[in-house]
């Protein structure tokens, strides 16, 4: 009987230095699968491009927010060659790469009209290190895992414009320079606005039923829009300027069958430069390019 009981005894004892000498592993592997929930395996979230009503990088990563303008390179590509208007329904190529890099690198972007809904579409699967997807209606690029891990700063994607004429599209694009210290603090997040003309809003196209020009008064400080109108709808103008900031937006009323002219007063304070001219009527949009 003694016996038995030094034989479990001893059984007992083992089976604790087990479980014992097991625990430590366990609580590491724990401790490790918790942290890549945190990772994001597939490559960045979506809608954190900078576009109106999304947020930046910022939402995942502790970093300063600078202006991209002269860090995110982004070129539309037709066939090789660089673009500044679309053909609608054309699929074409979109390169966006870093003046610098880190010594990680990510980033989100998105393509919208200027009443914010998606312009077109993103698409395939991604090309060179991206990957494309739709949440809410908008479309999507962003880095993939792995590309951004081995320190690329360029990534390209397909763009199909938008079907019909839409006027001007807004790339906008959130890059992150990541400083690898595998935490959230220390990234530089670069925020950046492409704006991306129609090649059927030129000023010769004499197909168009809306006829308008701009021309800007520097003794009054205006601009003066004239178009000719075959139906009377409402009429929408706005100013951007070249980084997809909105610095002006008017209701002008209605139009009238016919020529028509309206005068802008501008603000003194508003720089000397170049500016986009969206002009709607209706559900038409046109765009000029002003230099005052």
């Amino acid at each position: 009987m003694k016996a038995n009981f030094l034989y479990f005894s001893f059984l007992f004892g083992v089976g604790l230095a087990f479980f014992s000498a097991q625990k430590p592993r366990n609580s590491i592997v724990e401790k490790f699968n918790s942290k890549e929930e945190h990772k994001n395996s597939g490559g960045a979230p979506v809608a954190k491009t900078g576009a109106p009503g999304e947020g930046t990088c910022t939402n995942c990563h502790a970093g300063s927010v600078m202006a991209g303008a002269s860090q995110n390179i982004l070129k539309v590509l037709d066939a090789g060659n660089e673009v500044t208007a679309y053909m609608p329904g054309v699929t074409y190529k979109v390169s966006l790469s870093l003046a610098t890099g880190n010594v990680k690198e990510g980033f989100g972007a998105t393509v919208l009209l200027t009443n914010n809904l998606a312009a077109g579409s993103f698409t395939g699967t991604g090309l060179v290190g991206t990957q494309v997807s739709v949440s809410a209606g908008k479309h999507y690029a962003t880095h993939k895992i792995g590309s951004s891990d081995e320190g690329n700063v360029s990534w390209d994607w397909d763009w199909t414009a938008p079907n019909t004429e839409s006027g001007p599209v807004t790339f906008y694009v959130a890059s992150n320079k990541a400083n690898g210290n595998n935490a959230s603090s220390g990234d530089q997040i670069f925020v950046s606005q492409h704006i991306i003309e129609s090649t059927l809003n030129t000023e010769d196209d004499t197909s168009n039923e809306l006829q308008f020009n701009v021309v800007y008064s520097n003794e009054n400080n205006s601009m003066t829009i004239n178009f000719s109108a075959l139906t009377s709808e409402n009429i929408f103008v706005s100013l951007v300027d070249l980084a997809g900031k909105t610095i002006l937006s008017r209701q002008l009323g209605n139009s009238t069958i016919g020529k028509n002219k309206a005068v802008i007063a501008l603000n003194r304070s508003l720089k000397h430069g170049t500016y986009i001219v969206q002009f709607f009527i209706g559900n038409k949009a046109n765009t000029k390019r002003i230099m005052f």
